[in-house]
């Protein structure tokens, strides 16, 4: 009986689809906050605290395409490496020596 080592491409495609709706799910959290400090911004219409309120605004929002950006491309990297770790596996598996 030979032993067998099996590398799951679908794995890895979907842990990168798991990752996508994660963030779509961040996304769509981030959207209703949005709304709302835009809505508290303009009830100050300049008044006390608005430059607070438009600054912690901008800043959420760079936050949030930081991380939608970087989960891009961890998902994409990801996928992108499948094939040279299966060959990776698949040649450390020919240099096994049984006992």
């Amino acid at each position: 009986m030979a032993d067998n080592l099996r590398v799951d491409g679908r794995a890895y495609e979907q842990h990168a689809d798991d990752t996508r709706a994660t963030l779509a799910g961040v996304r769509g959290a981030h959207e209703g906050a949005d709304r709302q400090q835009q809505f508290l911004e303009q009830m100050t219409e300049d008044g006390i605290g608005s430059d607070e309120i438009a600054a912690l605004r901008a800043n959420n929002r760079h936050v949030t395409e930081d991380l939608d950006t970087s989960a891009v491309t961890l998902a994409d990297k990801t996928l992108g490496h499948q094939q040279d770790f299966a060959r990776d596996v698949r040649n450390a598996a020919r240099n096994i020596k049984t006992v």
